[in-house]
This record gives structure tokens, C-alpha cells and sequence, in this order.
């Protein structure tokens, strides 16, 4: 398939599959008949990962960087955004709610408590925390929770530092 009828399927423009292939994310295979860039089944494959991480809000370098790990499990990581698109859509359905109410309570309709005002708006919750105490078991994530809690702001920030460039 070539850059065109790539970036058609897609929804990208060619300039942007250049700009992958550019930048090493996705490298395309130049078709030595009429000198244009081809994609293969497995690049195709590959497209769709980065536009799943892309999506979830994942900059080309950190992409390209996961993308390279010798230990990359793609059914895993498609398990991983699964979990967070549905979280991130139940989110926005709960926003959508709060938002039709508040629409209502302005003109009269309906009204609201305090509460129920900042419904959808929970900026506490950690799509992986499930998934660990399923591996690691309650206590350990809790034991985990209080060490982080304990920290200095200056803490925190260094240790998501680190963490975001494990993962």
C-alpha cells in the first residue's frame, strides 16, 4: 500500500507518515518500480499502535521508545489501552451528564448540589492501581500508596520522572 492509501486509511496525511518515517517511528519501504513509499500488513499493524498511543496521549519520541523495547507485548499494551479508553469514556459520559444538568439548573429546570456540580471530575484515580493489586495483592499496593502519600511534592515529581522513563 502506498503513503496515500495509507494516510486515506488512516485518517493521517501523507506529510505525517513522512514524519514518522523521518523520525524513525515507522519506516516505510520504497517501491523501486515508481520510487514511492509502501507500507506492509505489519506496518499497517504497527500504524494502528501508534495512533492507539497517540490517542492516549503518548508523544512520538515516548512511542518510539516502547515501540523499540525488546519486551514489548502489543496484546498486553492493547489490553492496557482497552482498560483506559473505557475508564476515559465512562469519565466523559459522567461529564456529559453534569454538563446537560448544569445546562438545566441555568435555565431553570433542574437544580444541583455542590456535589453533584463536580461529578466526572476525579482527578484522583490510577488506571494501573487495579491491575497491581490484582498482580500484587491489596496490601502491597496500599503499603505502596502510603510510601508515595509520604513524599514531598519534589519527591513525587522525581519518582514519576523515573517512572515515566521505565515505562
Amino acid at each position: 500500500m502506498n503513503a496515500k492509501q495509507a494516510a486515506e486509511l488512516s485518517g493521517l496525511s501523507v506529510r505525517a507518515l513522512h514524519h514518522f518515517d523521518e523520525i524513525g517511528l515507522l519506516r516505510s519501504q520504497c517501491n523501486v518500480k515508481n520510487g514511492y513509499r509502501e507500507y506492509s500488513e505489519a506496518d499497517l499493524d504497527k500504524l494502528q499502535q501508534i495512533l492507539f498511543f497517540k490517542q492516549c496521549g503518548f508523544s512520538l519520541d515516548r512511542i518510539k521508545k516502547l515501540l523499540s523495547n525488546p519486551r514489548f507485548d502489543r496484546a498486553k499494551v492493547f489490553e492496557l489501552q482497552k482498560k483506559h479508553l473505557i475508564l476515559e469514556k465512562e469519565r466523559i459520559e459522567a461529564m456529559l451528564i453534569s454538563l446537560e444538568r448544569t445546562l438545566k439548573t441555568m435555565e431553570g429546570e433542574d437544580s444541583m448540589s455542590q456535589i453533584e456540580k463536580f461529578k466526572g471530575f476525579d482527578f484522583s484515580y490510577n488506571p494501573y492501581e487495579e491491575e497491581a493489586r490484582q498482580l500484587w495483592g491489596d496490601e502491597t499496593v496500599e503499603k505502596s500508596n502510603d510510601s508515595i502519600a509520604s513524599k514531598s511534592e519534589r519527591e513525587r515529581k522525581d519518582m514519576e520522572k523515573i517512572l515515566d522513563e521505565l515505562f
